[in-house]
C-alpha cells in the first residue's frame, strides 16, 4: 500500500509540476520551487521502489522528498485560498480547483505515512 501511496504521489506532482514547468515556452516565470519539487518526485519515485528492501531508508527518503514537495504546494495552496474570494464564477474554477488539490491530498498522505512508518520502526542496533 505504501509503494502505491509513494508512486501516485510522485506520479501526480512530477506531472502537474512538469506542465506547469511547460508553460515557460510562452513565457510564464518559473521558480525555483518548481525544479526543487521536481527532484522531490524524482525522489520519491525512488523511495517507493525501495519500501520493499529497505523500508526504514525509503521512510527518510520519503520524508525529505515531501518536504522538497511541499517547498512547491504550500505556497501555491496558500496563493489560491488567498485569492479564492476575487474569482467572479466559482462553479466553472471549482472543478479544476479539485484537480489540483488531488496531489496536494496525495502528497500529504504521502508525508503522514512517511512520519508513521519512522516512528513505528525501531530504531537500528549499531
Amino acid at each position: 500500500m505504501t509503494v502505491l501511496l509513494y508512486l501516485a504521489t510522485a506520479l501526480t506532482t512530477a506531472t502537474q509540476v512538469y506542465f506547469l514547468t511547460a508553460w515557460s515556452m510562452w513565457r510564464a516565470p518559473i521558480t525555483p520551487s518548481q525544479y526543487i519539487a521536481l527532484v522531490g518526485s524524482f525522489v520519491l519515485l525512488v523511495a517507493a521502489l525501495m519500501v520493499r528492501w529497505k523500508p526504514r531508508l525509503a521512510s527518510i527518503l520519503a520524508l525529505c522528498s515531501c518536504v522538497l514537495i511541499w517547498c512547491f504546494y504550500a505556497p501555491a495552496i496558500f496563493y489560491t485560498l488567498i485569492h479564492l474570494p476575487l474569482i467572479p464564477d466559482l462553479r466553472t474554477f471549482l472543478p479544476s480547483l479539485a484537480l489540483s488539490l488531488v496531489p496536494a491530498v496525495l502528497l500529504a498522505l504521502s508525508s503522514f505515512r512517511a512520519v508513521r512508518s519512522l516512528a513505528q520502526r525501531k530504531a537500528p542496533v549499531p
